[in-house]
């Protein structure tokens, strides 16, 4: 015979400490996936899923990859082969629209599952692309003035 009040306690604990780190992730406003020695997802929070327009409680191994089947695989395959942390920028469609989106993948210390997460670069992109048609709309004005201008 011997005393399992101990292991049941640390278990509970666990368990607790297994649904507080779900809790996080689920509150993060990016989208953070896990996989497994085969590279399918074996877990996604709360943003992955709405990002892929599909409800959180779908099996993980059944929702679309984020930056789709040959770009989103490309990177973990090259976190798999040996690059601790893949990184690449991709343009999707999340929500309706298109952004563009850093994907990290980056392998556990177990080596065999990879944990990734998307970061939006969208208004980044966009805030460059502004800035690139005012100095553009700068030196139109310039080059249309009649007058002899220094700088």
């Amino acid at each position: 015979m011997r005393d399992e009040t101990r292991n049941a306690a640390g278990n509970r604990r666990l368990a607790d400490q297994l649904t507080d780190a779900r809790y996080l992730l689920d509150c993060l406003p990016v989208p953070v996936w896990r996989r497994d020695e085969n590279l399918d997802l074996e877990y996604v929070n709360r943003a992955y899923a709405e990002a892929v327009g599909a409800e959180q409680s779908v099996s993980p191994g059944s929702l679309p990859e984020l930056a789709g089947d040959t770009q989103g695989r490309n990177v973990v395959r090259r976190a798999k082969a040996g690059e601790q942390d893949a990184s690449e920028s991709i343009h999707v469609v999340m929500d309706g629209a298109r952004r563009l989106v850093r994907i990290n993948e980056s392998r556990l210390p177990d080596g065999n599952n990879i944990v990734g997460y998307a970061l939006d670069l969208t208004a980044a992109e966009e805030s460059k692309g502004e800035l690139s048609r005012h100095i553009a709309a700068h030196e139109d004005v310039l080059h249309l003035l009649g007058t002899a201008i220094a700088i």
